[in-house]
């Protein structure tokens, strides 16, 4: 299974991703200027992701 993932990998993913890569084209690139990342959540816990876990299911 390990060389069957590995050479899926190499022979289709891969590929794929780079005629992807190679045609994309970005249109209204300067706008792309005005992208920022949000401001960091006050939370100290982790909300949701213990509940994404879903560990009651497992009990």
């Amino acid at each position: 299974f390990v060389l069957w993932g590995v050479l899926r990998h190499i022979f289709v993913t891969q590929p794929l991703w780079r005629h992807y890569a190679e045609v994309l084209t970005v249109t209204s690139a300067p706008h792309l200027a005005g992208v920022q990342q949000r401001d960091r959540d006050a939370h100290r816990e982790a909300e949701g992701f213990a509940e994404a876990l879903d560990l009651g299911a497992a009990i």
